[in-house]
Order: C-alpha cells, then sequence, then structure tokens
C-alpha cells in the first residue's frame, strides 16, 4: 500500500466523506467529494474571483494568451468555471447533480451560453493552447457585485477548493461597499489573497495623482482591517501605461506554478479544515438552538411556583403558631381581678359561709338576698373586666392577626364581631372550697382560679377563630397541594431537559473527536466508497438536452424609441415668439381695456426668454457623473475621481452680475440636520457634546454609517460657527468642499455660478451624490429633484452597468416616470471608449435597456456616449465619436421643442383670443349712435351680472374628481406594497444577513425585521411623493375644467367672452406624513422564536412562516397608515384647491372686466380708433407669421 502524504490525504478526506455519510450531511458530502477529486487527480486551483464585470475572465485570457473565457463588460459567468490543459472538451455540471459534455471542435456562442446558465454550477474546460502546466486549473467566479445574491453564494460555495486567490477589482470600484465587505470577510477567514486593481488606464494623473490613489486604498484597507499578501495594478487596454504591473502577475503565476505541489498540499489541508470548522459551527449552532430552545423550556419551570403545598403548610403552621402566640399574651397581660374585683369576691364569699346572717328577723330571707346582691355585683365586676380586658383586646389582636395572615375573611369578621366565651352560670360557685378559712389568702386564691377558668374559657374561643380563619383557606390549599403535584412533575421534566441539554454537549464534543480523528484514519474501504461515489455522482446527458433549455431567444435588439417630429416649419421658435408676445403687448399698450392682457403678454415673453431648465444628474457612485457634467460643460470645473466624490448636491448655473463667474456659495446644514443625520443612523437621541467624546463604532455596527459620524468628529469644530448658514467660498476651494467629507458632510448644497456656453441656454444643472458608496449618507441621499427636475440624466457605467447600486436609483426613478406627464429622462452608458467594437456596445445597451424594462422603463431614450472623448472634443474640437454630440442634440430637441412648444402653443392661442377681442372692439366703433346707445345699455347689465357670476362660480365636481385620484391612487399603493414586499423579504432575509444561532441569530432576525419595515416605509414615502405628481396634474386639469366651464356659463349671457388659459403654477408641496412600521413587542419576540437556526430558518419552513407572519401584521398597518396620508393628502390638496379656485375667480373678474371697460370705452368714445386698427393690422401680421 502507498503511504505517501498524498495518499493521506486521500485517506483521510475519504473518511472525511464517510463521516458526512453517516450523518446524512449532503451539502458536505459533495463538497469533500470535491476535495477527494482534487486530491485524487493532484490538481492545484488557482482562483480568479471579484467585482462584477471587473475583467476576470479577460485577465485569465491575457495570462493564458488565448481567447478561452468569453469576456465582455456584462456579467459573463454565472458559475463556477475551471481551466485546464488538454484535449478541448467543455463539461458542465448542472446543480441537479447532472453532467453535460460538450467535445470539441464547440462554438464560442454554446460556451457563452453554458457560462450564463444559472442552471449550470459548474464548468471544466479543456484546452490544448493554455499553456498552463498539467495538474493544474484556473477557476473563474461570478461577480460579487452582479445584481444577484445567488452569484455570491456560488463564488462562496468554491472557496474549499482554492489553493491560492486573485481577487479583481476595476479601478473605479475599488472602495465599493460590496468589495470592501467580501474582502475584509476574506482577510477575517485568514484566506490568502492577492489583490488585482485592473483597468487602470482610465486613471487621469491630472485629475488625482497617483500616489493620492494608492494612498487612497492602502487607509480605507487599513480602516477595513484588509491584508491581502500583495496588491497588483493592471491595464489589459494599454500594455505600456507606467504603473502597469500585469507582468508582475505573470511572474507571480509562474511562481505559484513551481509551488504547485506545496500549494496543491496546503490547499488540500485548508479546504478540509475550513469544511470540518464549517460543519462544527453549524453543528454547535444547531446545538445551541436547541440548547436554547430547552433552556427556554426551564426558564419557564422556573418561573412557576414551586413547592406550592409546602409553602402554604408552612404559612399555615406559622400563622396558626402565631395566633396561639397572640392569644397567650393577651391572655397573659390580662388582669380580670384588680382590687375592687378581688374586694368584691371578698364580700360575696363572706357572704357564702353557715355563719353568715342578715338581721333578726327574716333573717334567712334577708341573708340569701343579700348573698344574690352581692354574687351579682362580683360577677358585674368581672364581666367589665373581661370585656375590656380580654373581648375587646383579643377582637383587635385576632383582626390584626387575620389581616397579617391573610385570612380576615367575611366569615371571620363575623365570627370577631360576635366574639365572646360561653362561661357556666355557677362560675363563681364553682371555685368555692367548702370548710376553707375566711381570709385574704383564700380570697387570692378563689379570684385566681376564677380568673384561670375564664382565660381558659377565652383561650378555647380564640383559638376556634384561628382554627376556623385558617380552615377558610383550604380550597387555596388544595390547589396548592395540586400545583405542588404539578410541580413536581414539571421538575421531573425539567430533569429530563436538562439531561437531553447536557447529552447535546456530550454528542458536540463527541462529534469534534470523531471528525477529527478523520485526519489518522487509513482504512481502504473509505477510499474505495468515495471513488465509487465520484463514478456514480452525476448523471450524464446529451448537451443538446441542455442547449434546447436555453434556447431562450437572443437578447432583442435595442428599440430605439422613435421620437415622433413635430412639424418645426408650422411653429415659431421661443425667441421668434418672445418678439410676438413683446410687439403684440406694445400694440395694445394705449388701447382700452387690455391692461391685464398687457400682462399676461409680458409674462409669458419673460418665461420664454429667461428661461430656466433644470437637469437633474443620478447614478451609482463612480458611474461618471460628475465627468459626464464636465463634456456637457466642455471644460474640466467638477473633481473627478475614482473613490466617492459628490457627497453633497452641486448646483450648476450661468453667471450673473450679482453671482459673477466662479462664484460658489456653500449651504450649511442647520446644527438641527446634524443632530438628526446621527440619530437617525445610531437609531439613539445624543447631544453634540455627548457625540463628539464617542466612538462611532459604539454607536453603530455599520462601517458606512461610521464613516460618516467620523467626518462629523472630525469635521465640527472648524465648521460649528457657519451651520445654518450660507457663504461664499473661493472657486479653488470647491474640490475640497465637493471631496473632503469632514467638510461636505455638513452641507446641504453647493451652488456654483459660471460664465459656460451650456449654462447660457438657460440650462441648470445639478449633479446629485452617488449611491453604493462607503459613504453611508450617499446611498440615502434623497432624491428631491426628481418630481420638479425638466430634464433627468441617469448614468451607468459601461463596464458596471446596473450594478445593485443602480438598482436602488431606478426604483424610485420607475416610480416617478410612471406619474410624469412627459417622458423627461435620457439614460447614459458611460465610458462607452471602453468597448471593443460596436457589437460588445450594443451587447452592453442591449442589456441594460432589458433591464430597465424590469422597473416599468421602456422604450427609453438610451445612449452609449464617452465622456473622456466628449470634452476631449469640445476642446479640442475635433470628431472622436463619443456619442455626446447625439445626447446633446436630442437633449437640446428635447428643450427646445417638447418643453417649450407647450408655453408656445398656448402664447399662439392667447394671440388669438386677444385678436378676436381687438377685432370685437373695432366693430363696436362702426356702429351707428343709436346702436351704440342700446349696446352701452346691454353691456352695463352684462357687466354686473357676467362679474358676479364668475365671482362665485364653483362646481363641486372638480374638488370631488381631485378626492377620487387620492382614492384611487393610493389603494393601488396597498396592493403593490404588498406584492413588492414580497421581493423585499428576500433582500431582508437571506444568508448573508442572517447567520448567527440562538440568541444573536435572533437578534439579527429583529435586526432584518425592522430593516425590512424601515424599507416598506420608504418605498411608502417615494409612493405618496409619486401620487402627488399625478395629483397635481389633476388639479391642473380640473383648473382648466374649470376655466372652461366659466367661460361657457359667461357665454350664456355674451358669447363673445372668453377666459385666457391661467399660468401653470408650481403647487405648494406635500410631504408623507411621519409614520412608523413599529411591531409590538410581543410580535417581535413571537417572530424571532421562528427561528431556531440558519440551517433549519433557510432550508425548512421558517422562514416561510416568518414571511406569512409578516405579511398578516403588515395589512392592517398598511391600511392605518394609507388612511393618514389620504387624510393627509385631502386636507393638503383641499387647501389647494381653494387657493387656486379664488385665484382663478380673480383673474377671471379681472379678464371680464377689462373687456367690459374696453368694450364701454370704444361705444362712446372713438379717439383710440387709429390706435386700435393699427394694433389690428399688428395682430394680423404676426397670426399670419404663426400659422
Amino acid at each position: 500500500m502507498r503511504r505517501t502524504a498524498e495518499t493521506k490525504e486521500l485517506f483521510s478526506l475519504s473518511a472525511l466523506y464517510q463521516f458526512f455519510e453517516a450523518k446524512n450531511e449532503a451539502q458536505f458530502s459533495r463538497k469533500t467529494l470535491d476535495l477527494v477529486e482534487k486530491a485524487e487527480n493532484q490538481t492545484a486551483f488557482i482562483c480568479f474571483t471579484g467585482h462584477f464585470s471587473a475583467g476576470k475572465s479577460s485577465l485569465i485570457n491575457a495570462l493564458l494568451g488565448s481567447q478561452v473565457l468569453p469576456a465582455s463588460p456584462i456579467p459573463t459567468s454565472a458559475n463556477i468555471v475551471t481551466i485546464q490543459q488538454g484535449i478541448p472538451q467543455v463539461v458542465a455540471y448542472g446543480s441537479d447533480e447532472t453532467k453535460y459534455e460538450l467535445p470539441a471542435p464547440y462554438r464560442k456562442e454554446t460556451l457563452d451560453t453554458y457560462c450564463r446558465n444559472k442552471d449550470i454550477r459548474k464548468i471544466t474546460i479543456q484546452d490544448d493552447k493554455t499553456g498552463l502546466p498539467e495538474q493544474l486549473a484556473l477557476m473563474d467566479t461570478p461577480g460579487i457585485d452582479a445584481s444577484d445574491d445567488a452569484d455570491r453564494f456560488m463564488t462562496e460555495s468554491a472557496l474549499h477548493l482554492v489553493d491560492s486567490m486573485f481577487y479583481v477589482t476595476d479601478y473605479n470600484h475599488v472602495q465599493s461597499e460590496v468589495n470592501l465587505l467580501f474582502l475584509q470577510e476574506l482577510s477575517a477567514q485568514q484566506q490568502p489573497f492577492y489583490l488585482i486593481v485592473n483597468q487602470i488606464d482610465k486613471h487621469r494623473e491630472e485629475e488625482l495623482p497617483w500616489t493620492d490613489f494608492q494612498n487612497g486604498v492602502r487607509i480605507v484597507f487599513q480602516q477595513w482591517q484588509i491584508t491581502p499578501e500583495n496588491i497588483f495594478y493592471t491595464t489589459l487596454k494599454d500594455p505600456a501605461h507606467a504603473h502597469n504591473q500585469l507582468n508582475e502577475v505573470k511572474q507571480k503565476m509562474q511562481q505559484l506554478l513551481t509551488e504547485k505541489e506545496q500549494l496543491h498540499k496546503a490547499g488540500l489541508e485548508r479546504g478540509r479544515q475550513r469544511l470540518i470548522e464549517q460543519y462544527l459551527k453549524e453543528a454547535k449552532q444547531q446545538a445551541d438552538e436547541e440548547t436554547a430552545a430547552l433552556e427556554e423550556q426551564l426558564l419557564e419551570l422556573i418561573d412557576d411556583h414551586t413547592n406550592e403545598a409546602a409553602n402554604w403548610r408552612n404559612k399555615l403552621q406559622a400563622a396558626e403558631e402565631n395566633g396561639r402566640e397572640t392569644i397567650q399574651q393577651t391572655l397573659k397581660n390580662a388582669n380580670l381581678m384588680p382590687y375592687e374585683v378581688r374586694e368584691s369576691a371578698e364580700k360575696y364569699l363572706e357572704s357564702t359561709f353557715p355563719d353568715f346572717k342578715i338581721g333578726l328577723l327574716n333573717s334567712k330571707r334577708k341573708t340569701a338576698e343579700e348573698r344574690e346582691r352581692r354574687r351579682t355585683e362580683t360577677e358585674e365586676h368581672i364581666q367589665k373586666q373581661i370585656e375590656k380586658q380580654l373581648i375587646w383586646r383579643l377582637r383587635d389582636k385576632l383582626i390584626e392577626w387575620a389581616d397579617q395572615h391573610d385570612v380576615y375573611k367575611e366569615s371571620v369578621q363575623k365570627m370577631l364581631q360576635d366574639f365572646k366565651a360561653d362561661l357556666p352560670a355557677d362560675l363563681l360557685e364553682q371555685h368555692i372550697q367548702q370548710g376553707a378559712s375566711m381570709n385574704g389568702t383564700y380570697t387570692l386564691v378563689y379570684t385566681a382560679a376564677v380568673q384561670d377558668h375564664i382565660k381558659l374559657a377565652y383561650k378555647k374561643a380564640a383559638l376556634s377563630v384561628v382554627e376556623a380563619a385558617i380552615a377558610t383557606t383550604d380550597t387555596a390549599f388544595e390547589q396548592a397541594e395540586q400545583l405542588e403535584k404539578q410541580e413536581k412533575q414539571k421538575a421531573a421534566e425539567n430533569e429530563r431537559i436538562q439531561q437531553k441539554i447536557n447529552q447535546l454537549q456530550l454528542d458536540l464534543k463527541e462529534i469534534s473527536v470523531d471528525i477529527n480523528q478523520t485526519e489518522d484514519d487509513m482504512e481502504t474501504e473509505a477510499i474505495d466508497q468515495a471513488k465509487q461515489a465520484i463514478a456514480d455522482r452525476y448523471e450524464v446527458k446529451n448537451s443538446t438536452d441542455l442547449l434546447r433549455t436555453e434556447a431562450a431567444a437572443k437578447p432583442a435588439e435595442l428599440e430605439q424609441e422613435v421620437q415622433a417630429q413635430t412639424d418645426l416649419e408650422s411653429k415659431l421658435l421661443p425667441e421668434e415668439m418672445a418678439k410676438h408676445l413683446e410687439k403684440a403687448a406694445a400694440a395694445l399698450t394705449e388701447v382700452e381695456g387690455f391692461q391685464s392682457a398687457i400682462e399676461d403678454l409680458k409674462n409669458r415673453k419673460e418665461k420664454l426668454t429667461n428661461q430656466d431648465y433644470t437637469l437633474v444628474l443620478f447614478g451609482a457612485f463612480s458611474a461618471g457623473k460628475s465627468s459626464f457634467a464636465n463634456a456637457l460643460l466642455g471644460e474640466s470645473l467638477l473633481p473627478v475621481s475614482p473613490n466617492p466624490t459628490t457627497a453633497s448636491i452641486n448646483m450648476l448655473k450661468q453667471a450673473t452680475k450679482t453671482h459673477p463667474h466662479q462664484t460658489v456659495v456653500v449651504k450649511w446644514k442647520s446644527q438641527n440636520h446634524i443632530k438628526a443625520d446621527i440619530e437617525s443612523l445610531s437609531g439613539k437621541q445624543i447631544d453634540m457634546k455627548t457625540f463628539l467624546t464617542e466612538k462611532p463604532s459604539d454607536l453603530v455596527e455599520d462601517r458606512r454609517h461610521q464613516s460618516f459620524m467620523q467626518a462629523v468628529q472630525t469635521g465640527y469644530q472648524f465648521v460649528q460657527t457657519q451651520l445654518g448658514f450660507e457663504e461664499k467660498i473661493p472657486f479653488e476651494k470647491f474640490s475640497e468642499h465637493v471631496t473632503r467629507e469632514s467638510l461636505s458632510c455638513f452641507i446641504e448644497q453647493i451652488t456654483v455660478y459660471l460664465d459656460n456656453a451650456f449654462l447660457k441656454q438657460g440650462v441648470t444643472l445639478i449633479d446629485t451624490p452617488g449611491a453604493d458608496s462607503i459613504n453611508a449618507r450617499h446611498t440615502d441621499v434623497t432624491f428631491q429633484f426628481m418630481k420638479h427636475a425638466d430634464a433627468i440624466l441617469f448614468v451607468t457605467y459601461y463596464n458596471h452597468a446596473f450594478s445593485k447600486a443602480d438598482e436602488q436609483v431606478l426604483q424610485q426613478l420607475g416610480k416617478v416616470k410612471g406619474a410624469l406627464e412627459k417622458d423627461n429622462m435620457f439614460f447614459i452608458v458611460n465610458a462607452s471608449d471602453l468597448a471593443k467594437d460596436e457589437a460588445e456596445k450594443d451587447y452592453v445597451t442591449n442589456y441594460v435597456a432589458e433591464n430597465l424594462a424590469t422597473f416599468q422603463i421602456r422604450q427609453p431614450r438610451l445612449f452609449a456616449l464617452s465622456s473622456l472623448l466628449g470634452l476631449q472634443e469640445k476642446q479640442s474640437a475635433q470628431q472622436l465619436d463619443s456619442g455626446l454630440g447625439k445626447l446633446e442634440r436630442e437633449l437640446n430637441s428635447f428643450i427646445r421643442h417638447e418643453l417649450t412648444d407647450v408655453i408656445i402653443d398656448s402664447a399662439g392661442k392667447e394671440l388669438q383670443r386677444q385678436y378676436i377681442q381687438l377685432r370685437a372692439y373695432a366693430d363696436a366703433m362702426d356702429l351707428d349712435e343709436k346702436s351704440k346707445q342700446e349696446k352701452v345699455r346691454q353691456y352695463e347689465v352684462e357687466q354686473e351680472e357676467v362679474l358676479g357670476t364668475v365671482k362665485t362660480y364653483t362646481q363641486p365636481v372638480f374638488k370631488q374628481a381631485i378626492s377620487q385620484r387620492i382614492e384611487k391612487q393610493l389603494h393601488y399603493v396597498k396592493e403593490r406594497q404588498l406584492l413588492e414586499a414580497n421581493d423585499l423579504f428576500k433582500q431582508c432575509f437571506n444568508p448573508s444577513r442572517i447567520r448567527s444561532s440562538g440568541a444573536s441569530g435572533r437578534e439579527e432576525v429583529g435586526r432584518q425585521i425592522m430593516e425590512f419595515s424601515h424599507r416598506i416605509r420608504l418605498q411608502l414615502e417615494q409612493e405618496y411623493r409619486a401620487v402627488t405628481i399625478r395629483v397635481d396634474r389633476t388639479v391642473r386639469d380640473q383648473l382648466e375644467r374649470w376655466r372652461i366651464g366659466a367661460e361657457q356659463t359667461v357665454q350664456d349671457v355674451n358669447e363673445a367672452l372668453t377666459l385666457a388659459a391661467a399660468a401653470e403654477n408650481r403647487l405648494p408641496e406635500t410631504a408623507p406624513p411621519e409614520r412608523q412600521l413599529t411591531f409590538q413587542q410581543a410580535d417581535l419576540a413571537r417572530m424571532q422564536k421562528l427561528y431556531r437556526g440558519a440551517k433549519a430558518f433557510f432550508q425548512g419552513n421558517e422562514k416561510e412562516m416568518l414571511k406569512e407572519e409578516l405579511l398578516k401584521l403588515l395589512d392592517p398597518m398598511l391600511t392605518d397608515i394609507l388612511k393618514d396620508y389620504t387624510a393627509a393628502m385631502e386636507n393638503h390638496y383641499s387647501q389647494i384647491w381653494q387657493a387656486e379656485e379664488k385665484r382663478m375667480q380673480k383673474q377671471a373678474v379681472k379678464q371680464l372686466a377689462g373687456y367690459y371697460s374696453g368694450m364701454l370705452r370704444a361705444l362712446t368714445d372713438t379717439s383710440s380708433k387709429q390706435k386700435l386698427q393699427e394694433a389690428l393690422e399688428t395682430f394680423q401680421s404676426l397670426l399670419r407669421t404663426n400659422v
């Protein structure tokens, strides 16, 4: 038998496989078989993983010197792909343990299809041109930041096979949160890895010195405790780049190849230990979960009453003893025979002697009467002492006793009220001693005997009260006995549970011993079993079966939206219409009745001349928004960096006299704003003084939020006096205020005024913070400009198109787009100069368009362009095919035509209306005198009626339409939220968020429940704002209906009357009411108890049970919140309608009053006839050119 080191590895791994099989651990069995196969074939694996579309596949192809793997700017690998030297073939392994073989020659398109098929778990590629030594394989994994979490899990599932790892990220995303979190986890697991920062050809020295970039990477890795073996900087596009370390990567690869055997051995041991540690961790988690569940039962037992009957017995015994003692002490202290009683008793005793006689005559009768008198007197004296010394005192003492021992029941109270002892009628006679001598001693003996007799009787009576009082607790005592019996049963169960707990710990120790003993197992039977399992592992199928299942249609060609071309020849340009309006206003100046019209025409002219268009940029961080903005401006004005830059809202406006070129105005947040930011992130109320002394890590766990808090603490002392104010800063400091987090975290907005050709068109350009940065605030920026932006430009990055950060922005954009009246969104795939050819560029744009459709964004205006080349084109006047020109033409067409056409059309209609009114005035002047007088009388009557009508004109149906719109839109919100909650649940409750067991695991579940409710609340607020866009439009529609209705009403009086369309005002904003989705503590605890451990939760039915419980609780909460939303929105729009209706009434009165004023002037004064005629001719001329 061979006893080499390799054989020993094979023995131990086979024994480990046998162990997992015996435990029915299928997942661990499969992974162990992977290692057995690896040991048998003596294959070493060098893994390439990292950020999606960072160029992993391209880098592998470059290292191999041939195009073995498909490479693309969008995700190409949805599975684990390994490459080895050998006879050309491709083998695909399905997740259902099926195997498909594709012999050479195979088509590249087929391999691409395999690599993108998520039903395939693993692909092995053999090629005779790899140049790899035998028994060495390169591994390519899915990108960890692709939009599907399954890709990350796929990567993590292959780590047990890895002997050496290269983690690849692209230049622009080194500091991506996803990268940092994954690398931090690798470092924590002590997994050796090399970091490759690829695509460094994107670096621009003039934007950021190379040393600063490297230092930035080093610093952030230190902050995140990330420890790579080495960092390489590479580019495939520019081999001669000064900082290109591709050769060093190749040298490192060669070194690893020469160390293949050592790598292989160390990797096998690391993989085996990883599986053992992972299994023991899961076993411990499961044991901890079961232990925690059992201990909860123990706690329930401890919380119950223990030794209840014994407690009652002791309590009653103590009560009885205390009662006896109380009675005894009371009797002892009672003196029934004081001097006066003894004196009376002595006299009575004297009367009992035979020689006692009273009188001479009738002495017998008199003696008897005297004896009875003395007896009665003695008895009365004794009774008084009994009442005073015994009855009252015993009653009080027994009441006090009964209260103290909780036995003062109604029956006891009655007994004490009637308390007394039965004494014999001949009590005094019973204790007379015959033959005794009458003296003081006899009297004392006698009274003591009577007293003892009385005390004994009262002792018995008092004790009967005590016994009766204690007897009232018999029922409770019986219950206590029952409880004691139950408690003994529980104690027995408790002991059994404790035995189970002890056994769990023993089993865990035994498992640990058994699994570690597999290292020394030398049973050949285990190897045979493992090898047979490998041979039987997969069901081999024909590759054509797989291809048939992948016969989904190729990505459709991008549907370019064909914009309806307006017949521009029939419309005036904005500047031409502005001149028309100016001429029209001038022509009406000296004509009576047109003052309101003149103001309106001047306002329309001003709006056309000084039209301000707001363009807002959105997108993930490092998508190139700032670079794109610079390209639009034609000069490098905004700071550009591969690190997160735009941390505040930057507003770029055309310079003015009051704000000359390069004026920068910083609006600082207020103290309350900063405090609200801190409290929102930490979830704690904290004053600034305390906050400044706290460690960010003690306030919040999320490192992104820690970064923001650290920035606040660093910068507060320098900016505290500026908070809440605006100030101008030198243009040279603009970049620092934008990029330096310790400054930008305090800035609400920066406005920069520039003398720039692009901005001179009336454009205000707004650059927003990017999402997905290491600074949490970037992700949390409110997209407050979406609603009122004239155009929205969403920027995504060519090599990182459609990341998770993009999704976060697009969810909001999708809601807003569906509510907007006009499609004002433009989607830009930036850095298209990275495309190797047009086909690849088209493929990426198709990919983006398909994904946009999932957010209800269909037929998008989509442009692939290069900001870099676009800026160079403008600066050098060269044609570099940047694609920027096409976007600018369509953007300009949208602004100049789609946005302004509405204004121009409305202005043309108003000119036509004023011309008709002029014509009516001219016709009135041409009437004969008699007709004029009749018309004057008619119009004077009409004017009063018409003005009275419009002054109060209203129709309930207009307001009802608004209310119905609100109700309908918010009704659909609940339906959408319940549907979206299913997807949101998957995002919040997955193995990357919940990993621990026991109490820690339940805490994680609790945090995710809070995260789920928080995100539902955010979505509700987004929905609320989106609904306001629709309702705003309804309000404007109803205002136009009001105008038409009012016009028709006054036309019933005079059909010549018309009303000008109202200028569109921006309606007041409304924010959603502040409502928290909070669960009752009991509900939260109940849901947390559904979690017993990650394995049972995700593989069993616990996750679905939690989802059902969450949705059941969520439904009524949504109903309540939407009721509040409805009430708030109803109130808001009711106030708006009242204000707008009054404005419309006032405007209508003004217009109609002007009309009648002018008409009466025309009928009574012809001096302005010449001016009227000139105005008519001017309008005729203007309208002819407007046709």
